[in-house]
């Protein structure tokens, strides 16, 4: 049995990953388009405000703290949704 195969050069791998980092990045941009479109303004901050409070009783268990940017991207996001 033989196996071809087809060696990827640089570029290859480049617009490989650019490319799934796009549809990423468009997946992401949906979902928040729609899970926002669905989400009334005052249910949305009450949400936010319940996420914050979560994010603050990380503090407590017992795995520890998280880093500052996981806190920092945790609440971009949640700002991106409530802002649609």
């Amino acid at each position: 049995m033989t196996v071809h195969s087809r060696q990827l050069d640089h570029q290859d791998v480049v617009s490989a990953a650019a490319a799934f980092i796009a549809e990423r990045q468009a997946m992401e941009a949906a979902w928040v388009r729609q899970i926002g479109s669905q989400t009334p303004d005052c249910i949305r901050s009450q949400e936010r405000q319940r996420v914050e409070d979560l994010l603050q009783m990380v503090d407590w268990l017992p795995f520890g703290h998280l880093d500052s940017d996981v806190y920092d991207g945790i609440r971009d996001r949640i700002d991106r949704i409530i802002e649609l």
